[in-house]
């Protein structure tokens, strides 16, 4: 094996380990932006709840007060 093949075997070998790297940040944001995601997920489903809360006490107070007037 020649000086220049060996060189070129290092670099790709460097490249690769280069490639692993990258690949590895990549899954780590993935797994925060899902984190994040999913934390996003269930603070709209508890503002949705309250949401949906709140519009049927309007609309009891709106039936009671409609109630009270016949």
């Amino acid at each position: 094996m020649s000086t220049s093949e060996l060189s070129a075997l290092d670099l790709l070998n460097l490249f690769g380990v280069f490639l692993q790297a990258m690949n590895y940040q990549s899954d780590l944001s993935q797994a925060s932006n899902a984190d994040i995601a999913k934390h996003l997920q269930e603070q709209d489903r508890k503002y949705l709840d309250r949401i949906i809360e709140n519009q049927n006490k309007i609309i009891s107070m709106l039936e009671d007060s409609k109630s009270t007037k016949q």
